[in-house]
């Protein structure tokens, strides 16, 4: 956990396409869970998901500031999706 409602996983030996096919997976099957809000009503949840890619010899920081600003580009355009980090998303 990161914070809030944020959370990291780090997949080593992983590249972006299969990073990206495990984000999308987990979105899914979580968005098909119905959970239980309480008197009979139930609700379903989304996800935004950031993806990012470490660089040899950056700093770990790097890494999470990238995938935070993939994360917000997945929640600026609408939510609900998987955003990987583009190549030059520390200039953002």
């Amino acid at each position: 956990r990161i914070g809030g409602d944020e959370f990291a996983v780090t997949m080593p030996h992983t590249d972006l396409e299969g990073a990206e096919r495990v984000a999308e997976r987990i979105r899914r099957r979580l968005g098909e869970i119905p959970f239980d809000a309480g008197g009979g009503k139930l609700f379903f949840v989304s996800l935004s998901i950031g993806i990012a890619r470490y660089i040899e010899g950056e700093p770990g920081e790097s890494l999470l500031t990238s995938a935070d600003q993939a994360l917000y580009l997945a929640k600026a355009q609408g939510r609900n999706k998987t955003v990987i980090a583009p190549t030059d998303c520390k200039s953002m």
